[in-house]
Parts: structure tokens; C-alpha cells; sequence
């Protein structure tokens, strides 16, 4: 930072400024910090940074798969509008595993984020004992809860499988099979669906499960 300020004919405390809080700098100083950052390669201390902030820019995300399209495509869209904001993302896959989802809270929550981003409502003790202590926005999602950690953003499975159902049913299907990932939130969807279907139908749906996450694979060797 010294050789930074030396070479825009500024302090350190200005090039601080300029890095922490842009606004109280004036354009044609920032101007000059920036082209002796670029020239120099040098890099702030995020982690300094956050110390003397108290905030550190970091916004925790874990998924329990980052191959499935549906994580995929929400954890891009989500990455895109903390980046907007200047939030950098830490992900996690947790693999559908509450044991791995708490080993990876903590982890997370020692690099002290400013918000957390969980999928599902369902966590361990433990887990959900941290992030109430961390004192952070915490955001469960693809899930509702009337109890939940801090915020929940999702939706009902069951009601997601009876509607699924009442669609075939009212389409004129009289027969179904449905495959399903083994998560807890698949079985839900699994179970309505069935229930609503059989009870409209008459007729016994034909279910199978996969203890792992949802693939096309796994769909087509459970259609077989």
C-alpha cells in the first residue's frame, strides 16, 4: 500500500479510504490509486479489510449438488446479483448429507460471512445452534417452514406433488409411475403425489427412489 501511495502522491490512509469507501474520495485521486494498483499488481488484504470493517464481504452458499441443473442455475443467478453488489460467494456441496452440511456450516461461519444461503429447512441441532449464534442473515430455500432459522424462501412439496397430480388426473391419465431422487424433500413430492393420485384415480402409482441425487440416468433406469 506504501509503494501504491507513493506512487498516486497520496498517504496510505488515503489509498485505504479509497479502497474502503470510494465516495469520500475525489474521482481524479481514485483515478491515479487505481492506474498505481494496476501498474503495481497489488492486492488489498480482504481480510484486514474485514477486520476493521466488520464486514467481510463473503456470502456463504451451500447446495446439495452442483451438477443438478435446478442448483446450478439458481447458485449462477445468485452469484450474479451478490457480484452486482460486491459480495464474492463461498460454496459448499453438501452432497444431501446433514453431517457434511454442518461441517461445512462451520467452516463457513469461521470465515465469518455476511449472510448465509442454506437449501432445505432441514438441519442438524448443531447447525442450526451456530448459525442462530453467528447473528447473520441466514436464507433457507426450496423449502417453507413456520419455524425457520431466519428467513425461508420456497415453497410447499406437498403441495408441488398434489398439484403434479391433480394436473394428470384432470389431463385423463389413469395410470402413473414416478421416480425420485432419495432427499427428504423428492420424497415428500414423492408421497403426495402419489396419495392425491391413487385417492383421484383409483389406481396404485407405481414409485421408485434413488438414494442419491437426481439424474438423468437414475430417471431412466427407474422408467425401465
Amino acid at each position: 500500500m506504501q509503494t501504491v501511495g507513493r506512487m498516486a502522491g497520496v498517504s496510505q490512509v488515503t489509498v485505504s479510504r479509497a479502497l474502503s469507501e470510494p465516495s469520500k474520495v475525489s474521482a481524479a485521486t481514485l483515478r491515479r490509486i487505481h492506474e498505481a494498483i494496476r501498474v503495481t499488481g497489488f492486492v488489498p488484504n480482504a481480510l484486514a479489510g474485514a477486520l476493521a470493517s466488520q464486514r467481510s464481504m463473503l456470502v456463504s452458499a451451500l447446495v446439495p449438488s452442483i451438477s443438478n441443473i435446478v442448483y446450478a442455475s439458481m447458485i449462477a443467478s445468485f452469484n450474479e446479483r451478490m457480484r452486482a453488489r460486491g459480495y464474492q460467494i463461498l460454496l459448499s456441496e453438501t452432497g444431501f448429507d446433514p453431517g457434511d452440511e454442518e461441517a461445512f456450516i462451520a467452516t463457513h461461519l469461521s470465515r465469518r460471512p455476511d449472510a448465509v444461503l442454506l437449501t432445505g429447512i432441514h438441519h442438524s441441532a448443531q447447525a442450526r445452534r451456530m448459525l442462530l449464534a453467528a447473528g447473520i442473515p441466514v436464507v433457507e430455500v426450496w423449502d417453507i417452514s413456520t419455524t425457520p432459522i431466519d428467513i425461508c424462501v420456497g415453497f410447499s412439496h406437498v403441495e408441488a406433488g398434489r398439484a403434479a397430480a391433480d394436473f394428470a388426473v384432470e389431463a385423463g391419465y389413469r395410470r402413473a409411475a414416478c421416480v425420485s431422487a432419495g432427499d427428504e424433500r423428492a420424497r415428500r413430492r414423492q408421497q403426495a403425489f402419489s396419495e392425491r393420485f391413487e385417492e383421484r384415480s383409483g389406481h396404485v402409482v407405481s414409485a421408485a427412489a434413488f438414494n442419491e441425487p437426481a439424474s438423468l440416468a437414475n430417471g431412466r433406469s427407474g422408467l425401465s
